[in-house]
């Protein structure tokens, strides 16, 4: 079979941060971005979890940068965003890839899959400050240095939860919304 010549899709020298980049899709993404070329910043919890994910993006020829971030906290976003440009001087691509439906990870705290009614508002609002405020944090962050730079690429990451809803899918309901916020938020980044 002939491969396909990826060239015109260089990464080379660009710069990545991959927010969860140490869980399934953004391990997946850290790696896709790192066979482009581009240099990694994997910005994840928990902090044990990130360490194998940076030997992985460097054994393909780049640079990584592992740093364990709470992505809904903003000072820790903030320095998320200071270290990569201390180190690599640029941020060419944000990845918004942390999020979830509910938490098995130990460092964030858990939160209570219900229907509405039965939704505690804590609950509610930490499902959107871990799929939701966080993007928008992340994009705040490194949108200065890319209008600086003059250009950069953010990705968003939904899920299909956002564009509807199942009867049996009833305890989805505040994942859903902030995944369908997600989205609307990415359509007003994109006008801006």
């Amino acid at each position: 079979m002939n491969k396909i010549d990826l060239s015109r899709f260089s990464l080379e020298g660009r710069t990545a941060i991959i927010t969860g980049g140490s869980g399934g899709i953004g391990r997946a993404c850290a790696s896709a971005f790192a066979k482009a070329g581009a240099n990694v910043v994997i910005a994840s919890l928990p902090p044990d979890s990130i360490p194998p994910v940076v030997q992985e993006v460097e054994a393909l020829g780049v640079e990584g940068l592992g740093l364990a971030t709470d992505v809904s906290n903003a000072e820790q976003v903030k320095s998320m965003a200071d270290q990569t440009l201390s180190k690599f001087g640029r941020v060419d691509v944000l990845v918004n890839v942390a999020g979830g439906s509910y938490s098995r990870n130990p460092y964030v705290p858990s939160f209570k899959r219900a229907p509405l009614l039965d939704l505690a508002p804590e609950d509610f609002m930490r499902v959107y400050e871990i799929n939701t405020k966080s993007a928008f944090l992340c994009a705040k962050a490194v949108v200065p240095a890319m209008k600086a730079y003059g250009k950069g690429s953010i990705i968003n990451i939904g899920s299909i939860s956002g564009r509807g809803t199942k009867k049996e899918r009833a305890d989805m309901a505040a994942y859903g919304s902030a995944k369908a916020a997600v989205m609307n938020l990415t359509l007003h980044m994109a006008h801006q």
